[in-house]
Order: structure tokens, then C-alpha cells, then sequence
């Protein structure tokens, strides 16, 4: 068997693992809020699911302040692009 070498690839520090890995929760979570069609659901089940969606939605907003509550160096970024917004909270690529 063929062992892969690893050339140029950097091992990741135990903070940077636990970054990764809440990055990556953070993006699933992005991807979850979607609109409600109340034809397909039931009342009981629109009202959950839209409790549920504006939970989602506070943990997104709130998550750069809760990375730094937990250490980490994070900044505000672009919600389009992802980019690093500046102090006037504009982002430099996207020009919002």
C-alpha cells in the first residue's frame, strides 16, 4: 500500500481544529433557513419550523461575538461575500 506523503500541508493547531469545525457548523446553519410553504405543512408544524428558523438566524448573527467569547480572533465579515468588513461596516468588495 501506497502511503501519501505530506508535502507543503501545515498540521492544524487544537484551536484552529476547533475553528474548522465551528466554521463548518456556521455554514450549515446558514444554509438551513429557507421560506415555509403553508401548503405542505400543517399549522403546528409552520409555527415550529418558524421558531426554529428565527433561532437558527439569531445563532448566525450572533456567532462572530460568540467566537470571540470563546477566544477566538474573529472579525465582522461580508454576509454576500464573505469578505472582511471595514470599521465603517462596509465591505470592500461588494461595496455595501
Amino acid at each position: 500500500m501506497i502511503e501519501r506523503q505530506k508535502i507543503g500541508k501545515k498540521e492544524l493547531s487544537p484551536k484552529q481544529q476547533l475553528w474548522l469545525k465551528r466554521s463548518r457548523l456556521l455554514w450549515r446553519l446558514k444554509g438551513m433557513s429557507m421560506g415555509i410553504d403553508s401548503n405542505i405543512v400543517t399549522p403546528k408544524e409552520e409555527a415550529l419550523l418558524k421558531m426554529a428558523f428565527r433561532c437558527i438566524r439569531q445563532v448566525c448573527n450572533d456567532s462572530t461575538e460568540s467566537s470571540k467569547e470563546l477566544g477566538f480572533n474573529a472579525v465582522p465579515r461580508c454576509r454576500y461575500c464573505g469578505g472582511q468588513l471595514d470599521a465603517e461596516g462596509k465591505c470592500k468588495k461588494c461595496d455595501l
